[in-house]
């Protein structure tokens, strides 16, 4: 094989001569062939086609993220706690709103005195408890209107009385049960001595309180006292004289007329007591 040959098939040239042309390293076809070198430039083969580089394109200039003027990354975190805030607050308001609309008005209160330890107590005829030792019983929360009292206890007549209240008020109702013993003691004398005569009440009922009155007169209401002893004549100047030097109590002022009232007509009614 001649050295043309050779270097026509892509072998090396054996004496080192190049022959004026440029000689590839390995293959036969034409087109750029790299030298040995990492770093060494293209070479050109004579009589191949070489075609144009292509153009040289520069990368698009780097954009960054859009951020908001607050610097913070996307608003999406934002907006979605001020939405569910905003839903948070607008049920609590709505919840607020039928707690004080659909609730019941604030019932009135009753307190019963007087009547005897253990009496069953009924409103509108539902029971609400018994009289304590103390001889009194609260009963609260109740609608306010007409409401209807009852008490019952054995040995004793019922007890029944209406009253009405309004919200927030305490109303307060004396019960006196009468003892179903309607017997009246025969020992006891219609008339004693007792620092001066004394007569007997027998035991009875009376109307206590006014309807229309103050708060402390109303309402009317039966009260049934038992027998007890009475002054038969009004107490005399005398007579309160000494319960005053008993008792170190000051004399009732004298009139214009006379500064001796109390020691001048010892047997007069006493006045300005």
């Amino acid at each position: 094989m001649s050295e043309r040959d050779r270097v026509g098939n892509g072998y090396p040239p054996s004496g080192g001569g190049n022959f004026g042309e440029t000689t590839p390293l390995y293959g036969g076809a034409g087109g750029r062939v790299p030298d040995t070198g990492p770093l060494a430039p293209e070479r050109i083969v004579p009589g191949v086609f070489q075609p144009p580089p292509p153009p040289f394109t520069p990368p698009p200039p780097f954009t960054p993220p859009a951020k908001n003027k607050r610097g913070g990354g996307s608003r999406r975190p934002l907006k979605w706690l001020l939405a569910t805030a905003g839903g948070a607050a607008l049920l609590l308001g709505v919840a607020f709103v039928l707690f004080y609309v659909l609730r019941e008005p604030p019932g009135f209160t009753i307190v019963i005195e007087g009547a005897p330890s253990g009496s069953a107590v009924f409103v509108d005829d539902a029971q609400r408890g018994r009289i304590a030792a103390d001889g009194r019983i609260r009963v609260a929360d109740l609608r306010p209107g007409r409401r209807f009292v009852r008490i019952t206890q054995d040995g004793y007549e019922e007890f029944s009385q209406s009253i009405t209240g309004d919200s927030g008020e305490t109303r307060t109702v004396l019960a006196t049960l009468v003892s179903t013993n309607k017997e009246v003691p025969t020992a006891l004398p219609t008339e004693i001595d007792y620092n001066g005569a004394m007569v007997l009440v027998p035991a009875g009922e009376f109307v206590m309180g006014i309807d229309t009155g103050k708060a402390d007169e109303r309402p009317a209401h039966n009260v049934t006292l038992p027998a007890y002893y009475i002054d038969k004549f009004e107490t005399t100047n005398a007579q309160y004289k000494k319960f005053c030097d008993a008792t170190n109590r000051a004399y009732p002022l004298n009139p214009w007329w006379t500064k001796q009232v109390m020691n001048a007509k010892v047997n007069a009614p006493a006045r300005h007591i």
